[in-house]
């Protein structure tokens, strides 16, 4: 069936056991996590009409996240996941705003593909979330920087908001409907390609 379940966990390798059981499952799309900071007890503020985090959850950035992603007015980015060669379109635009973002004095971030695109992810010292319009325009300034090839990527510009989600690493993007695996547009496993060594 559709639809999201959140839960909170204090215990990571309680944690780690129920993604890895949710993963090998088959029966979600994707899993997804908040990378920023949450405040203390927000676990304790979970309801029926507030399941997931919100932005008032949120205690401080500790990331700023650049998802290279396909174009948005590409049809199949809702419903399928990438081909191999969409992929590799996208890591060559994610390589081009490493090297942008390195010439503006951005050290080097971790590397990660999410299984449908590539995550560009900074280490950002605790910035209380008045930061928001500060971490949005960059986001839009590397999407106005590479507007030329537009039509081949899109830069999400929402994650900036402090409660948006990212892949959770190692486990399964499944857009594509079960049974297409192996064809032009096979489901894929997200995982973190590189970290610097100082983070």
């Amino acid at each position: 069936g559709s639809g999201i379940a959140s839960k909170y966990y204090t215990d990571h390798g309680h944690m780690a056991r129920v993604i890895e059981k949710a993963n090998s499952s088959e029966k979600y799309e994707a899993l997804w996590v908040t990378l920023q900071r949450l405040k203390p007890g927000t676990e304790t503020t979970r309801t029926d009409e507030k399941p997931t985090t919100g932005n008032d959850d949120i205690e401080a950035y500790e990331w700023l996240v650049i998802d290279i992603d396909r174009p948005k007015g590409d049809p199949h980015k809702k419903s399928w996941n990438a081909t191999d060669e969409e992929l590799e379109t996208l890591r060559a635009a994610a390589v081009k705003v490493i090297d942008w973002l390195a010439e503006q004095g951005f050290p080097e971030p971790v590397f990660a593909c999410s299984g449908n695109g590539y995550h560009l992810i900074y280490k950002l010292d605790s910035l209380p979330i008045s930061y928001f319009e500060t971490l949005h325009d960059v986001l839009k300034a590397v999407a106005h920087q590479l507007r030329g090839e537009s039509a081949t990527f899109d830069v999400d510009t929402s994650l900036a908001d402090p409660c948006q989600i990212i892949k959770m690493y190692g486990t399964m993007s499944r857009k594509s409907p079960k049974g297409s695996s192996n064809g032009s547009r096979p489901w894929r496993e997200s995982y973190i390609e590189h970290v610097p060594r100082n983070i």
